[in-house]
């Protein structure tokens, strides 16, 4: 399966990609993608396990799901997931599996207690083992801290081999349409950024972001669910956005 590598608006329309859990991924694989995915470029699975079995069988999972779904899934990888003494191995595997497209996380999980801490570490001895045969992308909080800061982060990515920027759960256009602004003002900033969706959601699955994960959830949003969620995507593509990403909750 090939590297991801296209960001660009196709006949007008953004590039389209979802996030799946190793359980939706099974559904899929049974009956086949749904007729809102049929026209989606990839698909990225989230790694929830807590050993090396499970991290073997998410891979395993993954490796069939290409093959299956005639698409790329980006690997959720946690910067716990690998030692430094086991980037090279585990490049070569992964090569040979033909699984080259990772979204490196921090995670809360650590697989391994003397694992890389920061994603931007892991994110340069994957560049760098691979020698650019990885396709490489990372996360980016468009509301954690200052613009600079933010700037700054984004720069750290690049350089580190990051190709792709998802964001966090945007509820707000205009705190992505200003970073993208600002990214494209600097060119050491300057890398695709998905805008990191939730389509159609409930008011029961953002009262949960809100309590799992602590998610300041807006008061018209929670009124107006999809309807908030249909405004926030429709006023990034027409403030030019050309990638989104929509996150997996709970159903």
């Amino acid at each position: 399966m090939p590297k991801i590598n296209s960001f660009d608006k196709q006949k007008g329309e953004p590039v389209r990609s979802k996030e799946l859990t190793p359980s939706k991924l099974k559904k899929r694989l049974a009956s086949g993608p749904i007729k809102a995915e049929e026209d989606f470029s990839f698909f990225s699975l989230v790694n929830q396990g807590r050993s090396k079995s499970d991290f073997l069988a998410l891979l395993a999972l993954v490796e069939k799901g290409q093959k299956i779904l005639k698409r790329p899934i980006l690997v959720h990888l946690r910067t716990g997931d690998l030692r430094p003494e086991d980037v090279g191995s585990f490049v070569q595997e992964m090569l040979a599996k033909d699984l080259v497209n990772f979204l490196v996380v921090r995670g809360d999980f650590r697989l391994h207690e003397d694992g890389y801490q920061q994603a931007e570490a892991l994110l340069s001895a994957l560049h760098r083992e691979s020698k650019g045969a990885f396709f490489l992308a990372g996360t980016i909080d468009p509301t954690a801290a200052d613009l600079e800061e933010i700037l700054e982060r984004i720069k750290a990515k690049k350089v580190a081999g990051a190709a792709l920027l998802i964001s966090q759960i945007a509820l707000d256009a205009e705190p992505l349409l200003v970073l993208q602004n600002a990214m494209a003002l600097s060119s050491a900033a300057r890398l695709p950024l998905s805008a990191g969706l939730i389509h159609q959601p409930t008011a029961k699955q953002l009262t949960f972001l809100r309590e799992k994960f602590g998610l300041s959830i807006p008061a018209n949003f929670l009124r107006e669910p999809k309807k908030r969620a249909a405004l926030v995507e429709k006023e990034l593509f027409e403030g030019n956005f050309s990638v989104f990403h929509y996150f997996s909750l709970p159903d």
